[in-house]
């Protein structure tokens, strides 16, 4: 990733997607770029925060990347989307008789 991607905004939104480890890289990478004290204070308070975080996050999954946690959501929403989907066909049939 270029350098002018990394802001506050981004590394917010990996946090808060449970991207730790490039969240990290980026609060790092400004709190070693800020001239600000109080930005710097911030960063170094992000870094620690989400160092926490990766010690006790589940391990991810090798073959996406995804948190364990996240693929178990996504697998949820995909079934309920499918159940639905079933639902949706099988009103369609019957209306389709009327």
């Amino acid at each position: 990733m270029t350098d002018e991607f990394k802001t506050v905004e981004l590394a917010r939104v990996y946090e808060s997607q449970g991207w730790h480890k490039e969240a990290l890289d980026i609060y790092q990478y400004l709190a070693a770029k800020a001239e600000d004290t109080a930005l710097k204070s911030d960063m170094s308070q992000a870094c620690l925060r989400i160092t926490a975080a990766l010690e006790a996050a589940p391990a991810k999954n090798q073959a996406s990347g995804v948190p364990e946690n996240r693929m178990e959501d996504l697998l949820e929403q995909w079934v309920k989307l499918l159940i639905l989907k079933k639902r949706l066909e099988m009103f369609e049939k019957i209306r389709a008789r009327f």
